[in-house]
């Protein structure tokens, strides 16, 4: 009943974001988990309200973000007020940039459910209480990458709308180093502290030794989501949302022969590098398309300033 107010907590900030005040989003959505956390002690604890506190809880909080996302959005400068007639076309538009997103959020539901299914008929309860291990870990770079690609979405929509193309390229860039070099370092740790990593979570021998085996291979390409991600949102942020989504939705689906197919060779281990292997190879697969599409902004940018240079 109260999706309404979590989808509303969702997508107005994001437009607050775009409409030039990423310091206000951010600081709502952060008034939004603190306000969270205070009401889940308040209705869990205080009141045992238990499982419905908390549902309530959540759905204050993030109307108080919503709310607060809307004021400042109708009450910004003029020039930034929503206004005119429902363009239909322009809302279609929207849907169809906004596609690539809704499939990539999908991806992680995605990933638990199959990867679950498979374990069960490959090894046994203990690998996917593993896997649900591995994945909160996964996670936290998930999030990381998220927000990098989200972030660097509308200064490069700018620069894209502006003709300023070289600064395409040097906000990629960037964004792509942050990344990757997170992805790297996580990775990095995995392979040098898994057991001081995995301890967090739980001192089960088997389990600890099952997610260890996981942690090793199902993240060994984490940074490529990273790649992924970024690549996705690039595409978004100059309007061709088709190449986006088929990222996207390849992303998904390059996975299925992999994760059918490797655990009749290998085993459980064959389930552990179905991810791996599909970012690989759908990483081969992406790279000449974006080259090709970064090559073509800097080779009209290079005519622009030749034309700017005629025309002194």
């Amino acid at each position: 009943m109260g999706s309404w107010v979590t989808i509303a907590a969702g997508a107005l900030p994001l437009l607050l974001r775009n409409n030039g005040k990423p310091e206000l989003a951010t600081a709502l959505l952060i008034v939004g988990a603190l306000g969270n956390i205070v009401l889940d002690y308040f209705m869990i604890v205080e009141m045992q309200w238990q499982l419905p506190g908390a549902a309530l809880a959540t759905l204050i909080s993030q109307g108080i973000v919503a709310l607060a996302a809307l004021y400042f959005l109708l009450t910004s400068g003029e020039e930034n007020k929503p206004k005119g007639a429902f363009n239909q076309p322009l809302a279609l538009e929207i849907l169809k940039q906004g596609a690539a997103g809704l499939v990539m959020f999908l991806y992680f539901g995605f990933i638990v459910a199959l990867h679950n299914k498979q374990l069960l008929i490959f090894a046994s309860e203990v690998e996917v209480a593993a896997f649900a291990v591995v994945g909160y870990l996964g996670v936290i770079y998930y999030f990381i990458a998220e927000g990098v690609a989200n972030g660097v979405q509308p200064p490069i929509s700018y620069y894209y709308g502006a003709g300023l193309y070289q600064r395409i390229h040097t906000m990629f860039k960037l964004a792509l180093k942050v990344s990757l070099g997170f992805g790297v370092m996580m990775v990095t740790m995995f392979y040098l502290f898994p057991k001081d990593v995995l301890g967090l979570f739980s001192e089960d021998l088997a389990l600890l030794n099952a997610a260890e085996r996981g942690l090793q291979l199902h993240l060994s390409t984490l940074f490529l989501d990273g790649f992924i991600f970024l690549t996705s949102m690039y595409f978004v942020a100059v309007g061709k949302g088709g190449k986006a989504l088929v990222i996207s939705l390849g992303n998904m689906l390059v996975q299925l022969p992999f994760l059918y197919l490797l655990p009749f060779w290998f085993g459980v281990d064959g389930v552990w590098l179905a991810v791996p292997i599909s970012n690989i190879t759908l990483t081969v697969i992406i790279i000449p398309l974006l080259w090709r599409d970064l090559y073509q902004l800097k080779h009209a940018d290079m005519e622009a300033t030749s034309g700017d240079k005629l025309c002194a």
